[in-house]
């Protein structure tokens, strides 16, 4: 846990999606990008969302955490934990079975501290 707060949005790569400036035009076309991939599959890959001292924050914790992490059995799964849908097409996510396990970290496992001042505009 880092000493001082950590301001939201310097978790976010804000330069490639505004999220602190909705008056961005490139505010508006991340949304309707990510609007568009999870209506059409469901969910949405938001390259490079986070920043790299976010990537590296959030990896941290989850390391911090790790041994407190319960493992699901290693199962062939879709993204979605879903039965296979012929209906779709083959490369459809829902059709794309993988080897994998899941790893989950309880919110118990976090202590929460509300600062009013720390939002994704950093209090702006």
């Amino acid at each position: 846990m880092p000493e001082h707060p950590i301001n939201p949005a310097s978790l976010v790569n804000t330069s490639r999606y505004p999220v602190d400036s909705t008056e961005n035009p490139e505010h508006q076309k991340s949304l309707t990008l990510t609007r568009a991939q999870l209506e059409r599959d469901g969910c949405a890959v938001i390259p490079d969302f986070l920043s790299p001292f976010g990537l590296s924050r959030l990896l941290a914790e989850a390391e911090e955490r790790r041994k407190f992490a319960y493992f699901s059995a290693n199962t062939k799964t879709n993204v979605y934990f879903s039965d296979d849908d012929p209906s779709l097409a083959q490369d459809h996510p829902k059709r794309i079975f993988l080897d994998r396990t899941n790893g989950f970290i309880t919110s118990d496992c976090y202590v929460i501290t509300v600062q009013p001042e720390c939002s994704i505009t950093g209090g702006r």
